[in-house]
């Protein structure tokens, strides 16, 4: 029954014209075979009840005088019936009497041994009959008749031929009314399947299917033809809709390309192209991996193909590609979206911007807020350094001074041992002896020099230690992300920095010593420190300033919640003012007076924190009392196809976490 979808619509018709007409037939015939056969079972069990009794009256004078040999000759002129194939007498006790098989060897011939009970029986073969022979209104015996169902079988089969002849004659009738029929059913319906055809191979809704009668198939052309109307309205808007929808994308500034499930690019607006020098045209139904776009990938797992499997939406910075012989930046953000609503497809939008000129102005002011810092730092690293060098030089000159004595003490001690070994000692040798240890004071030499000597390695040692804590800050190694001790990276910035506080503050820390390393950007992380460090400083100066009060508190404290690494940065300062709260972290913001600071402090460590970190930066402020900066960093780098990166907001509400 596979091949029926496939013929046509017009043999369709006939086959269902025909194969109803056919089991209407049938149905009947077996009805009419049905109430023919169990019509003749029932005469086949009457007559074999009649003929019982018949053979009963017969043979009661045999079984009165128990005479087999007259029950025999009774039981044969059964062979004038051609159905029975056996038949036997039993005698008043159920034994076997008299027996009568047509064939002896057939096995419907087969006879029970003692006499069964009374009636008809139908079996799937023969027919059985069993009845008592009365005399003088006693049981004597019993009579069991066998016919078999051959009469049956020959009548089936005649009615088979019949019915065969029948359905024969009446699928030929059928095919002739279904072929006149059909032309009355299918021509609209094929007027209908030509019209489908021509609108699929025109694209042209502007055809309509021809009606033929008001019947059931002309309210199913009328509704065609609507259906086609609106399509042909809905077309136009969605054409005009389309053009819209495109002058409206090509116009927006932002790169926006749409692509299916597997990356193939199915949306490229001007901006896209623009930025990648390649039209639509060109790239359209390409995958965005292989579109002429060269693209640059620092690390494995971070390459184009990785766009395709986040679960939302997330974002990518500083995506490198090349670009006529140069090197070029794009932020963007890839979205899943469902191409359909409800249904499974899904594809992808990404939208962004070539950022090659802001990470070039960022690089700048990053530039500019490290020298910025340099700068501040510069006099106070030269002021640090200068006391140590001052005291070693100090002590190095008394040492000079100290030496031409010495030297003339151990110059006659070396004299004095030569002399004595020989002998003889020169009296005038050991006058100059015991005059020149008095000009020179032995034991005040003994005791300061040995001090001096102490204090220049003292001072030799804060120098070194000042320039490696500068060096550390200065280079801290590796440019990618690796575990540092945050602890250590906290106590090399503080002592860079300790010009711009130790005047006006006092540093405490309160390092925890479970922390373990954490994984950033070392010379960016100090950075923030520094930026944090120093704006701290400046704050609680003011306030020691204007109010002549004695120095401050800065406090530090490092400590791990869950999975982050946690530093608090507390000033005893004048606090942020309420209504500037919401703008601290914006770039160019200050309130330094002119000449003082650029804004771009705390703008970049917002950058460095949450960008580059995916961590987390706010602060608590208690005007009159201080500020609290809080800096969390993850204590796991995050995986390749991680969490997708959420919108940052444009503003927040101080004292929460700001989401990275």
């Amino acid at each position: 029954m596979k091949f029926l979808p496939e013929l046509p619509l017009t043999r369709k018709l006939i086959l269902t014209m025909m194969a109803t007409s056919s089991s209407a037939l049938l149905v009947a015939c077996m009805f009419f075979l049905s109430y023919d056969v169990i019509t003749l079972r029932h005469n086949i069990v009457d007559h074999l009840h009649s003929l019982a009794g018949i053979t009963g009256a017969n043979v009661a004078a045999a079984l009165t005088y128990n005479d087999p040999k007259s029950a025999d000759l009774v039981l044969q002129a059964l062979q004038a019936e051609p159905h029975i194939v056996a038949a036997r007498i039993y005698d008043g006790q159920g034994r076997a009497f008299a027996s009568y098989r047509r064939i002896p060897s057939a096995p419907l011939g087969q006879l029970p041994p003692f006499s069964p009970t009374t009636g008809s029986r139908l079996e799937q073969k023969r027919v059985t009959e069993c009845d008592d022979i009365q005399f003088d209104g006693e049981s004597i015996g019993s009579v069991f008749l066998v016919s078999d169902l051959q009469e049956i079988q020959s009548r089936m089969r005649r009615f088979g031929v019949f019915v065969l002849i029948l359905m024969i004659a009446a699928s030929a009738a059928a095919f002739l009314v279904a072929v006149w029929l059909k032309r009355l059913i299918a021509r609209p319906l094929l007027d209908l399947v030509e019209t489908t055809k021509t609108i699929s191979r025109e694209k042209n809704f502007g055809v309509r299917a021809p009606k033929h009668a008001d019947d059931e198939l002309g309210l199913l052309v009328d509704g065609f033809n609507e259906m086609l109307a609106e399509i042909e309205f809905a077309e136009a808007a969605l054409r005009a809709a389309h053009t819209e929808s495109e002058l409206f994308i090509n116009s927006v500034p932002s790169i926006l390309i749409g692509t299916d499930s597997v990356g193939q690019i199915t949306r490229w607006n001007l901006a896209a192209a623009n930025a990648f020098g390649l039209s639509a045209d060109a790239v359209l139904g390409k995958p965005l991996q292989h579109c002429e776009i060269h693209w640059v990938h620092p690390q494995l797992g971070e390459g184009v193909d990785s766009w395709f499997r986040v679960e939302r939406s997330e974002k990518r910075e500083n995506v490198m590609f090349e670009r006529d012989g140069h090197r070029r930046f794009l932020g963007l953000t890839i979205i899943k979206a469902d191409l359909f609503p409800g249904e499974k497809d899904t594809g992808f939008l990404i939208t962004g911007a070539d950022t090659t000129e802001r990470k070039i102005l960022e690089e700048q002011l990053r530039q500019a807020q490290k020298l910025e810092a340099i700068g501040q730092l510069a006099a106070g690293i030269a002021h640090e350094i200068n006391t140590p060098a001052q005291y070693v030089g100090d002590n190095a000159r008394f040492l000079q001074e100290s030496w031409p004595a010495v030297d003339k003490i151990l110059s006659l001690c070396l004299r004095l041992r030569e002399q004595s070994l020989a002998g003889c000692v020169a009296p005038d040798l050991i006058t100059d002896l015991l005059q020149c240890t008095g000009e020179a004071d032995p034991a005040y030499l003994l005791h300061e020099v040995p001090q001096a000597m102490a204090q220049a390695l003292e001072g030799v040692s804060r120098i070194s230690k000042i320039v490696r804590a500068m060096k550390e800050f200065s280079h801290p190694g590796s440019e990618g992300k690796c575990a540092i001790d945050l602890n250590h990276a906290i106590e090399t910035t503080i002592a860079v920095a300790r010009n711009e506080w130790k005047y006006v503050a006092d540093v405490q820390t309160c390092f925890a010593a479970d922390l373990p390393p954490v994984p950033c950007l070392a010379g960016e992380f100090n950075q923030v420190i520094l930026n944090l460090l120093i704006n701290a400083a400046q704050t609680i100066g003011d306030v020691v300033r204007n109010s002549s009060a004695s120095k401050g508190t800065i406090t530090i404290t490092t400590k791990c919640e869950g999975d982050w690494a946690e530093v608090q940065i507390k000033d005893t300062g004048a606090g942020i003012p309420e209504n500037v709260r919401a703008r601290i972290f914006e770039p160019f913001f200050t309130t330094k007076e002119v000449g003082k600071g650029t804004g771009q402090g705390l703008a970049l460590a917002h950058t460095v924190i949450v960008k580059k970190h995916d961590g987390k930066i706010w602060f608590e402020s208690e005007v009159g009392k201080g500020t609290t900066f809080f800096l969390r960093l993850p204590l796991t780098l995050p995986e390749p196809e991680g969490t997708a990166h959420q919108p940052e907001p444009s503003n927040f509400t101080p004292g929460e976490p700001v989401p990275g």
